[in-house]
């Protein structure tokens, strides 16, 4: 536990710093401290671009077999989340926050639309992991975690009827196997809502209880406890086909985008240092 705060700390202090490091950049662009031909600016560009660059080594540690033994995983792809975000803030700051020449401004965008892609495969990589860096997500483990809980509710005469029906339309919904991508993304949302509404009657049933004698506040309070982690279990199961599916369009679109920022930046510096 004091792990994941100290991490979540430390991600906070990144990303403020980070805002609050590209904001100033944007208020004192007109001031021109830096200037992308010479001097400080310069340097930034090509460590920028280097870090771009070596966003290759992740994939090429994960396909590459004389590579496997190099390292964890992890480290290659938190170093290849951490470049994907430090390079192009280096390249904002070598531009001046502003537009320059043709082949220049198409360096530029290609850079942060790799970059914005980056932020979308950051999104769905997580829904199909146990956060950014925990392990994939087996349907096999969470379908069991639910065939577990199911068990344990079943013995329990003191579950509510209506609380069964409900998450029994949640079930429904999971175990849908309609293949469109709309339906899927349709059904995830609709298990949202359900969700909600379930734990929010089970949070006034526990309000509720506290007027009453024996153990019922505890049940209900324990009760609670172990559906937000079935839920949590069912939306993940639900989530694990859609994101997974999107993961790999995610991947089609992103690679292409990769090249073109490799080509256009090549093109870039190549113009930039003949002329």
């Amino acid at each position: 536990m004091f792990e994941i705060l100290t991490k979540n700390i430390y991600q906070l202090l990144f990303s403020v710093s980070l805002a609050l490091a590209l904001s100033w950049g944007w208020l004192q662009r007109d001031e021109y401290w830096l200037s992308a031909e010479q001097g400080l600016g310069y340097y930034l560009g090509i460590i920028g671009v280097s870090l771009m660059a070596l966003l290759l080594l992740y994939p090429l540690r994960k396909k590459a077999r004389w590579m496997r033994g190099v390292f964890p995983i992890k480290y290659w792809f938190k170093a290849h989340m951490l470049f994907g975000i430090l390079g192009p803030t280096l390249i904002l700051f070598h531009c001046n926050f502003g537009l320059g020449s043709m082949n220049s401004n198409v360096a530029l965008f290609s850079m942060l639309l790799v970059a914005f892609s980056g932020l979308i495969g950051r999104y769905i990589y997580r829904h199909t992991h146990n956060g950014l860096y925990g392990k994939k997500l087996n349907y096999d483990q969470l379908q069991a975690q639910h065939a577990q809980f199911k068990q344990q509710l079943s013995s329990n005469a003191m579950i509510d009827d209506a609380l069964l029906q409900h998450l029994q339309k949640i079930e429904d919904l999971v175990a849908d196997k309609n293949s469109s991508l709309i339906h899927s993304w349709r059904s995830v949302f609709r298990v949202n809502v359900l969700s909600h509404r379930l734990l929010s009657e089970l949070r006034r049933l526990n309000g509720a209880s506290v007027q009453t004698a024996g153990g019922q506040q505890f049940f209900y309070t324990e009760m609670t406890e172990h559906f937000e982690q079935e839920l949590k279990t069912l939306r993940s199961m639900i989530g694990l086909s859609l994101y997974n599916r999107l993961f790999s369009i995610w991947h089609i679109v992103h690679l292409p985008f990769f090249f073109m920022m490799i080509i256009t930046a090549t093109v870039h510096i190549v113009v930039v240092h003949m002329y």
